[in-house]
């Protein structure tokens, strides 16, 4: 057990709405801090937007911030991925 206050509900309840997609991807918002590891990969800063395009498998999505486009862990955004097109 863990007190409520440690935990973010990041996926939409039952009587939410997903949000609905651009043309251009999904927007979402960062909520840590991304450190590039690889060259593909796209820095995050907690708070920043994010456009997510679509993920890559079930851990990592691709998407583009602040002109920048790259890959990142999808734990890292405010974003469903059961509801993005696998790239």
């Amino acid at each position: 057990m863990f007190p409520a206050a440690y935990v973010r509900v990041t996926v939409p309840l039952a009587d939410e709405e997903p949000p609905a997609a651009r043309a251009d991807g999904w927007p979402a918002t960062a909520l840590y801090d991304f450190a590039p590891q690889e060259p593909d990969d796209l820095a995050l800063t907690a708070g920043e937007q994010v456009l997510v395009q679509g993920r890559l498998n079930d851990e990592w999505g691709c998407g583009s911030a602040g002109g920048r486009r790259g890959q990142f862990p999808l734990v890292f955004v405010d974003v469903d991925p059961g509801c993005l097109p696998v790239l």
